[in-house]
């Protein structure tokens, strides 16, 4: 199945290593998505115009989200089929941004899983690439640590505002393609035409 003009944007957004860069891979492979990976934005933003105060840990900021607004608005004037990937954005925030008859956003995380656990999948998994690979055990053992409680709220909070979650605690892969075939057979990622017009009136 190939995209068509009809599919909406997507924002992806949960913790590190509940399977961003796997669901975005699909979409890039399946459905002809591009995908911009925020981070590597934060951190030019960062090198570059460190006065503005866009950076890692500062991402709930009205700085971030009014630059992930103008970005997005602007991005998706000029491009079609794109797929965000961040850390952070509160559903409430996301409500500010997204057109929802033009963007989509899919959260992600870990909730039912315990830190050994996650500590072991990510071992077993780790490539050269992986920053996870430059981390103790320990490290790494509070950091899913807190990275499952913020997957619990996510969860929640997802929930509250009509968006999906997507539970990684487990057979990620798999549970990613089950989850992007259904968005696709109800429909939930189409764009509407009209969405069109608000750029080119």
């Amino acid at each position: 199945m190939k995209i068509d003009k009809e599919f909406k944007n997507i924002f992806l957004v949960g913790p590190s290593r509940c399977g961003k860069t796997t669901t975005a891979t699909i979409f890039q492979r399946e459905y002809g998505y591009t995908h911009i990976i925020m981070d590597a934005i934060i951190e030019t933003m960062m090198e570059i115009y460190p006065n503005l105060g866009i950076k890692h840990g500062n991402l709930q900021s009205e700085e971030f989200i009014n630059f992930l607004k103008s970005y997005s608005k602007n991005l998706f004037k000029y491009t079609k089929h794109n797929i965000i990937d961040l850390e952070v954005l509160d559903p409430i925030d996301a409500k500010k941004i997204i057109n929802e008859d033009e963007s989509t956003i899919i959260y992600m995380g870990y909730p039912n899983i315990t830190p050994e656990e996650k500590l072991a999948q990510t071992r077993k998994y780790d490539s050269q690439f992986d920053w996870t690979r430059n981390m103790s055990d320990g490290e790494l053992l509070e950091l899913f640590k807190k990275h499952i409680e913020t997957s619990k709220l996510i969860e929640v909070e997802a929930k509250k505002y009509g968006y999906k979650f997507i539970d990684t605690s487990f057979n990620r892969e798999n549970r990613v393609k089950q989850e992007i075939q259904q968005l696709i057979e109800q429909g939930e990622l189409y764009r509407t035409n009209e969405s069109y017009k608000r750029y080119y009136r």
